[in-house]
């Protein structure tokens, strides 16, 4: 299982240092894969709000941007303007996973086993990630990504299963028809994993970081992902009314400075063995659900969540454009050269 990663702004200046050192040094001693990277013509891909660079195929690339774009139009209406306002978005898209791994996050002084990453600066925002291959350049992986960077506002406060939890019920986001988003539909490779799997316990889970082997190494990635979505789908959009009202208010019970289980258990008025019963009796009712679709009257529970960790919400009923947004945004293609030039550039440099 690849995963996908949030890099700290603190340690950006130092993944770029280590990236053009290990380009500079792999292409002097003539590794193939990086000789070919390096050869490879790059070109940026410009939308209104994201600023793409490849070396892969321009429809793939094309199809990324497009979506990128219909996925934050559609959030704004569901959370306002407000809460997809940003810096420019960079997205680098490698043309495969091995042409990414000399950029990856280490972790332990290897690359870690990552998909993709996002990371976030003061003045612009970047999401890293590839095209072909297993896992590759799924809408799935896009919007996971981006999802992140709608919800940064609150990773200062969100344990880090919230932060991967939310993020993997938003990258369900589909359009279908002209009116009609769906956003929820159970993840079926999550499900798959968990049957017939003990649950981590939630004390275990509520204590994950970015630094804990849970989250970084590949044998003990599955569980912490699968039952951290699960966790937040049941919370955010299962469940009943009254449990899915007091899901707004486990950020304001962080937000006064309570640990992830005085928080939760707080919030949701019970104790963490009683919330393990419902778990895994939701992990069965998941494969049953449908999700909601993002009409005005079906999107109450997701805009009722949105309330919570947004500043600002629009109603959910003005959705007829999303859908024709993929064939309607501009895109702008100009050929930059190869990336070492992209990576040493000072304008570069300053979103990684």
């Amino acid at each position: 299982m690849l995963a996908r990663v949030r890099l700290a702004a603190g340690a950006l200046s130092t993944w770029l240092l280590a990236a053009v050192t290990w380009v500079t040094a792999a292409t002097a001693s003539g590794r193939p894969e990086v000789a070919t990277l390096v050869q490879r013509r790059w070109f940026e891909a410009r939308t209104a709000n994201f600023h793409t660079y490849s070396c892969g195929p321009i429809q793939e690339v094309a199809k990324l941007a497009a979506r990128l774009e219909q996925f934050r139009e559609a959030y704004s209406l569901l959370a306002g303007a407000q809460a997809v306002a940003s810096p420019p978005t960079v997205v680098m898209a490698f043309p495969n996973h091995r042409a990414l791994e000399p950029f990856l996050p280490l972790y332990q002084g290897k690359p870690a086993n990552l998909a993709a990453f996002f990371s976030r600066n003061s003045d612009e925002n970047l999401i890293v990630l590839y095209l072909s291959g297993a896992g590759a350049g799924s809408l799935e992986l896009i919007f996971h990504e981006y999802t992140h960077l709608l919800l940064r506002h609150n990773e200062r406060i969100w344990p880090l299963w919230l932060t991967e939890g939310m993020a993997e019920v938003y990258e369900t986001f589909e359009v279908s028809g002209s009116h009609t988003i769906r956003i929820g539909k159970p993840l079926e490779p999550h499900l798959r994993f968990l049957t017939g799997k003990s649950l981590m316990p939630l004390r275990g889970m509520f204590a994950v970081t970015r630094e804990s082997p849970e989250y970084n190494e590949r044998e003990r990635q599955g569980i912490f992902y699968a039952q951290s979505w699960l966790l937040t789908h049941y919370l955010m959009i299962g469940g009943n009314a009254a449990q899915r009202a007091r899901f707004g208010q486990l950020t304001a019970q962080l937000r006064r400075g309570q640990t992830p289980e005085q928080a939760f258990t707080n919030a949701f008025q019970t104790t963490l063995p009683a919330m393990e019963a419902q778990l895994r009796r939701a992990r069965v009712a998941r494969a049953r659900w449908r999700g909601p679709r993002g009409r005005a009257s079906d999107c109450a529970k997701i805009a009722c969540c949105l309330g919570a960790i947004s500043p600002r919400r629009s109603p959910a009923s003005h959705l007829g454009p999303v859908a024709q947004l993929a064939e309607q945004q501009t895109l702008n293609l100009r050929v930059v050269g190869s990336i070492p030039t992209r990576l040493t550039s000072s304008r570069f440099a300053r979103t990684v």
